[in-house]
This record gives C-alpha cells, structure tokens and sequence, in this order.
C-alpha cells in the first residue's frame, strides 16, 4: 500500500493541516503508534483528515479504533493482575501527552469491566511493541542517496514492497524462512555491498531487508536495522561471516532474541503460526476471557491473525503484568500459566 510522504510532488499547495494528517495516517498503519492514542485530544478536524487519509489507503476505522466499545466480551470477568501492573502503566504514562494518561487511567481505574480490561490489554501490547521497536539514533543525510544506490546494484536480485527494500536469495521452490536475525547497524553502501557479496557466493541461502528513508521503517527509526531470513539452518561459519561483516557498522546491541555477536541476534521463537495464536486465544478465553479479547484486537490484521517476535514479547510482559506467564514454541505453540 504506497503511502501518501510529504514531500512527494503534487503536495504542493496542500494546507499543513492535512499534511500532517496525512503523517499521523501514516504512523498508524506502520504501526509506529496506535489509533486511539493519537486521535485522543484531537479536534473534530484532523480526526476527519486522518480517516480520510486512513480511507485513501484502504482502511476502515473501525479496525484501528480499540476505544470502540462495538464485541462482546462475557460477563465473567477473572481478576487477576499483579501489582507491577499500576506501576508499568505509570511508565508507560511518564512524559505522555494528558489526553493518552487520561485513557490509561481510565481503562486502568475500569479493569473490572469487561470491555475496558479487554481495551487495556490490547493498549498494553500495542504500547509495550512500539517500545521495544522504538529507537531515537542520529539521522542519516546520505539515507537517501544509500537507498537510491542500493535500487541501482545488481549484485543480488531485489525487490521493493511495502516500504522495504529486500536483497538476496528468495528461493527457487518456494522455501519457507527457517529462522531470521537482525543486525543493528549503520547502514552504509560499503555494508549492502558485503552482504549481497556474501549472499551471491553461495556461502548462506538467505535474504535481508532494511527499509525506506524518511519512514517508520527507516534503519535510524528502528533498532533492527536490518532483517536478514535464512532458507536453511545457518552452521557456525555462517553465523561467525556475518557477525565479522557487520562488525565495523554495529551501533548498538538493542535488539531481541538470542545473541550471537554485538549488534547481531538469532531469533529464539522463529515465526509464530497463525493456529497457533488461535489456539493460545481459545485457551485464554476459558481462563481470562477479556484478556484474550484484547490479544486477539491487537493481533488481528484486516481480519487475519498474526504476530510478530516483537509482539510476542510485547504479549509475554502484558501477560505477567494480569498473572500470566506464556511461551512460545515453533512446534507446539503456546503454553500459559497462572502465576497470580
């Protein structure tokens, strides 16, 4: 879904108001922050600039909207919580405008009511993801001209595709990503060069990702900077190639899973299966049936389930928070403990 960026042509003229609704559209669908908490303290005005934003991209309101009050959640609420519940959520409030602490306090204040301990929850996940993918690093001024640079090397196959730039191998017949990593680095032509060398030696079947500049999916704007899926099981040379390559570039070690070198992690949960979230949200609902409303509004994308490893862990601290301890395994799913 292309994206409507302010300084594309034909914007000019365009009032600043709707240019900056058309900002707020675009966070939004990348996820960069949730719908409700933007709108919240908004006039009547820019609300209905970003729906219609949100409108031209193919968006209903009511899938981004957690506020709503329009499912059904039964009646016999659990209680559980524990008591770093009130704790995080002032956290979560701490230098936030007053509209989102209003929301909190409201939903936190509610959490008996069915619906609103759904709402919180989906709140809690969605927040807890946007802060671990959050990063505040230095802005780049060649990002564009190493993105354009990238678009022109030939060295591997590319493609473009919702704001990403993926390079390497995709596979012949079809394989499946066995497991990915992500390398926090700073991107330079010097670094794409050594990785598409790499991968075009035949040394590792895999493919990276890193994304457009002046996006929420631009390298300064996360700290998994680069994405990188491998087609088969990667051996300890492998992994010990990549980590020296990017070893020059490594900026930080803010990133999750498990870690094989400095700016430089394996993921530890692979990807979450689709019957999987389903079936973790049925377990749920004959524990805690508003909760697992809330998990199933956030994971829950134009009507299809799916859950990142970002999320996963986002869903695991909301979790501990009401009581729950859950854990993923690729092959047999979900498990979940009582721990209130």
């Amino acid at each position: 879904m292309n994206k409507l960026e302010l300084s594309e042509p034909g914007n000019e003229g365009i009032s600043p108001g709707v240019l900056k609704a058309r900002e707020y559209a675009d966070r939004i669908v990348d996820a960069s922050e949730s719908y409700e908490l933007i709108i919240r303290g908004l006039g009547p005005a820019m609300i209905s600039s970003i729906n219609e934003a949100l409108e031209r991209r193919g968006y209903e309101i009511s899938e981004l909207d957690s506020t709503e009050t329009d499912f059904d959640v039964p009646q016999d609420i659990a209680t559980f919580d524990t008591d770093a519940l009130p704790t995080y959520v002032a956290q979560m409030c701490e230098g936030r405008k007053p509209a989102v602490q209003e929301l909190y306090a409201d939903l936190l204040a509610q959490k008996s009511d069915p619906k609103k301990r759904a709402q919180l929850t989906k709140v809690l996940i969605g927040d807890t993801y946007r802060g671990l993918r959050s990063s505040e690093y230095e802005s780049d001024p060649n990002e564009e001209n190493i993105w354009a640079q990238a678009q022109n090397s030939q060295i591997v196959p590319s493609r473009e595709q919702n704001g990403w730039m993926y390079r390497g191998n995709f596979g012949e017949n079809g394989e499946d990503t066995v497991t990915r990593g992500s390398f926090n680095v700073h991107i330079t032509p010097e670094l794409i060069t050594a990785l598409d060398e790499y991968i075009a030696s035949g040394a590792v079947k895999a493919n990276y990702k890193f994304g457009a500049p002046n996006t929420p999916a631009s390298p300064v704007e996360r700290h998994d900077a680069i994405s990188i899926y491998f087609l088969e099981k990667p051996n300890k040379k492998i992994l010990d190639d990549l980590a020296q390559t990017v070893k020059p570039y490594v900026r930080g070690d803010n990133l999750l899973g498990e870690k094989v070198a400095d700016g430089f992690y394996l993921s530890e949960i692979g990807s979450v299966q689709d019957k999987h979230i389903a079936h973790l949200i049925e377990v749920l609902d004959t524990i805690d049936p508003a909760f697992a409303k809330g998990v199933e509004l956030e994971m829950t994308n134009k009507e299809r389930l799916a859950m990142s490893e970002a999320q996963f862990y986002a869903l695991k601290k909301t979790a501990e928070l009401f009581g729950y301890k859950v854990d993923y395994h690729s092959v047999e799913g979900f498990t979940v403990e009582l721990t209130a």
